[in-house]
């Protein structure tokens, strides 16, 4: 009968998106573990005294990462890191603190899209300001993580060098 047939084909699509939902889990994992060392190496970085062990683990990572993030990482995560690697890397243009933690903190909201936060809605701030005591007390800090990017980038006097490039 056709509400037997029915069932049936509601119970197959029940299996093939609880398949899915176990392989988007899967997924996500696996990102996160191939994402997991250079996120700890940013956070050393940007942790006081963690530096050191952060600018290490950096070198180590950086050839084999960015081939990985070139070829698996989402649009946002290639865009962001690229930003962040070219924009820090920059022997001409040196960006000022506020670029550098704005860089980090796309870097680590473009990850959480990518597995499995997808259109997540916290900002900078939210994902990064924790790192920062007494995040409220500068006007600077506080715009650092919530004004637009390009904003940001004019009021510290910055320009990013892919602004600067061939085509843009």
């Amino acid at each position: 009968s056709r509400a037997r047939h029915a069932e049936k084909e509601l119970r197959q699509l029940e299996v093939d998106a609880s398949r899915l939902r176990e392989l988007e889990a899967r997924n996500a994992e696996k990102k996160y573990e191939l994402y997991r060392p250079m996120l700890e190496a940013l956070g050393d970085l940007l942790t006081p005294g963690g530096s050191e062990r952060g600018t290490d683990r950096m070198g180590e990572l950086l050839p084999q990462f960015m081939t990985f993030v070139a070829t698996l990482g989402s649009d946002e995560v290639v865009r962001s890191f690229f930003r962040f690697r070219v924009g820090v890397r920059n022997q001409d243009a040196q960006p000022p603190a506020a670029i550098t933690m704005r860089l980090v903190s796309d870097f680590f909201i473009a990850v959480r899209n990518d597995v499995g936060v997808p259109g997540t809605t916290i900002t900078g701030l939210e994902a990064f300001g924790m790192r920062i005591n007494d995040i409220y007390s500068e006007q600077a800090l506080l715009d650092a993580f919530t004004m637009p990017f390009d904003e940001l980038a004019t009021s510290v006097g910055w320009t990013p060098p892919w602004d600067d490039a061939v085509g843009n």
